[in-house]
């Protein structure tokens, strides 16, 4: 009797199938779209934007389903299963608790973020069944079932409002108006503006590149690739397979590609090498120094920005521990202008001021212009004495924009620079690299005489990557970048004004030998008119 009464009770109180099957197709879908969400920018490379993203979310369907389906047989075989869920309900939970921790969220908050969103998403799912079941319902039971869908629904709802939104500007710190000093103005003029030189530009590259049409048929100039096994070694398997895929090409061919902007003149100009950082390889981060390039060479200085996209990430996985790589092949991108300065019927012979170079790299990048000129005044590679380096280039100045230090350390050392000039920006609204690692070079960096100078910029509004056009606001990938607050960014013109004040009149200090622009690092108040406001 005692049973019976109990089992009644389990029966009035517990879902029907009906109901189950709701709560898990509610947990079903919301899976689906993550997962989907995740593969609009997961980029695999099949083709033009057009196929691209639907393969992406196919591929990353197709994963989430694996993963589910994983995670069911696991628990199948552990017989922890409860039958009360079912098992498809069950298994896009654990999607939804894997995403969210794959998403950048600490495992604890992972797990609760994925139960939360699993449970709002299975009582919608649920009562949306029941509702429709055409079962006769008490007006009680009904009424909290549509309260529960229209919860669900408004939780959705602000959910998609809240992650949509850019954030807000209430918890900026509002810049003190310096006490009121005379301070003499910068006698010289902005240098974020443009020079007298009509600008020219064109590519060199490989001749043969699968994905890139500007360093393939449409270079300039032809270039030889060059063998960098030595500096990605641990990089193998079926990861690499696909990136040697993607490209034509692996890592005894790297091309040495660049896009260059120059004056219309005889020179000779000083050169500026300019090199992006790690981002998903597909998205061509070489496009985004346009702004630079182009003020750089109507300045009178040759700038290039260099190709290094094959060192980049992938769907499949990134290389790891390449950043000497990257610092490398700036200087086997160096020995190019070097031979066609000297070559008769180049456009660039006698063009270049190889006494007066200076290298500038952004994120990962900014790490790499630090090793290329340690390594340019070295012999050999520090991790193997069996390969020659001994490139002894002029590099005059080096420019760090947000940079890394540290993932390659010399015989597990800092990587030693000295006898150049150095400038490090960094943002205090950095998404990615959210702490001032170019400080750290700063401070060890030894300088020479010969009037070298170091200088470091901290901007309180600058994000990581508003200083590449192609990188935008969203310093921590898709979707991960819907959590951040960017409403409290500059302007992306006005962080990029930034970036040009600052690295023009650090570059005609160092290259130009216009010495009055170094009071700009001095005291920023020396120009006013040439910076952004609100810094």
């Amino acid at each position: 009797m005692k049973s019976s009464w109990w089992s009644r009770c389990g029966q009035a109180l517990l879902p029907g199938p009906r109901v189950r099957r709701g709560a898990a197709w509610g947990v079903l879908v919301a899976a689906a779209v993550r997962a989907a969400v995740e593969g609009i920018w997961l980029q695999p490379g099949v083709g033009p934007a057009f196929l691209d993203i639907p393969a992406g979310i196919l591929l990353s369907l197709l994963f989430a389903a694996l993963l589910g389906l994983g995670m069911i047989l696991a628990l199948r075989l552990l017989d922890l299963l409860p039958r009360f869920f079912g098992w498809f309900g069950f298994g896009a939970l654990g999607v939804l608790i894997l995403l969210a921790i794959g998403s950048g969220l600490p495992p604890g908050l992972g797990v609760a973020v994925g139960l939360g969103l699993g449970t709002v998403e299975a009582l919608l799912g649920g009562s949306i069944a029941r509702l429709r079941s055409g079962v006769p319902l008490r007006p009680v039971r009904r009424r909290v079932l549509q309260a529960l869908v229209v919860t669900g629904v408004l939780v959705n709802g602000g959910l998609i409002v809240w992650l949509g939104g850019r954030g807000g500007t209430e918890d900026l710190v509002k810049p003190r108006r310096p006490d009121p000093v005379q301070v003499a103005p910068l006698a010289l003029a902005d240098p974020g503006q443009p020079g007298p030189h009509k600008v020219l530009s064109l590519t060199y590259g490989s001749g043969t590149d699968r994905q890139r049409r500007e360093f393939a048929d449409g270079a300039a100039l032809k270039t030889e690739s060059v063998d960098a096994t030595p500096f990605v070694k641990g990089n193998e398997g079926w990861k690499v397979a696909v990136r040697d895929w993607f490209w034509g090409f692996d890592f005894t061919k790297f091309p040495r590609n660049g896009r260059v902007w120059y004056p219309d003149g005889p020179g000779p100009f000083p050169l500026v090498l300019v090199v992006h950082g790690n981002h998903g390889m597909t998205e061509f981060s070489d496009t985004g120094y346009a702004w630079l390039g182009e003020l750089l060479a109507s300045r009178g200085f040759i700038a290039v920005s260099v190709d290094e996209n094959f060192f980049n990430g992938f769907w499949s996985g990134g290389l790891t521990k390449e950043n000497d790589g990257r610092g490398w092949l700036l200087l086997k991108h160096l020995e190019l202008w070097r031979a066609w300065n000297r070559t008769p019927g180049n456009p660039f012979h006698r063009k270049v001021d190889l006494d007066r170079i200076a290298l500038i790299g952004h994120s990962r990048g900014g790490e790499a212009v630090g090793i290329a000129a340690a390594f340019n005044r070295l012999p050999f590679y520090p991790d193997d004495a069996t390969v020659p380096l001994g490139f002894g280039f002029h590099i005059r100045s080096v420019v760090a924009i947000a940079p890394v230090d540290g993932q390659y350390k010399p015989a597990n050392k800092p990587t030693p620079v000295s006898g150049v000039s150095y400038l490090v920006l960094q943002g205090g609204h950095d998404g990615d690299v959210s702490i001032f690692d170019g400080e750290r070079l700063y401070q060890r960096l030894q300088l020479r005489e010969g009037g070298h100078f170091k200088a470091a910029l901290y901007s309180y509004r600058s994000n990581h990557g508003q200083f590449n056009t192609v990188w935008g606001d969203g310093d921590a990938g898709w979707p991960r970048s819907w959590l951040l607050n960017r409403a409290a960014l500059l302007e992306p013109e006005e962080q990029r004004r930034l970036g040009r004040v600052a690295i023009s009149a650090f570059l005609e200090a160092t290259l130009h030998d216009q010495q009055g622009y170094v009071r700009l690092f001095r005291d920023l108040r020396s120009a006013p008119a040439c910076l952004p406001q609100d810094l």
